[in-house]
């Protein structure tokens, strides 16, 4: 770790994020841990932050409110997936009303294959039967 507290991986650019935090509180920006755009077809069907993280933190709530916003603009259902080292489980919670549609409000622990069906779902796909024996025989 490079000591500083706000940079939690200490792998990013440390002096990119120090340098916009001087550009004063009126030119804000939000970490993510990651973000990604789910698609099919090359058409987005969600937003996806992921994290490793136990559970959101208070620093979270605007990041959690930044995602919301962007995902209602852009008429997507978003997510925050906690998911645990091992990839055997995903807490997903909706960050979006159209999520709710998929995840309910509280949100849900699923195991990998479950995400996995999740993500097809939201693309309008069937899990392959192939990925279905292969997550089956990773996590019995």
């Amino acid at each position: 770790m490079n000591g500083n507290p706000e940079e939690v991986t200490g792998w990013r650019d440390e002096a990119l994020s120090r340098r916009h935090r001087a550009w004063g509180v009126h030119c804000p920006a939000q970490d993510v841990d990651l973000v990604l755009v789910e698609y099919d077809r090359s058409e987005p069907v969600a937003l996806v932050e992921y994290t490793r993280r136990r559970k959101l933190v208070d620093g979270d709530k605007s990041k959690v409110t930044v995602l919301f916003k962007l995902a209602e603009r852009s008429r997507l259902p978003a997510f925050v997936v906690r998911y645990t080292a091992d990839l055997a489980t995903f807490a997903v919670e909706p960050a979006s009303f159209s999520a709710m549609k998929w995840v309910a409000r509280e949100g849900a622990v699923m195991s990998e294959r479950d995400f996995v069906r999740l993500l097809y779902r939201l693309r309008g796909r069937s899990l392959p039967a192939e990925i279905e024996v292969t997550l089956a025989g990773d996590r019995s």
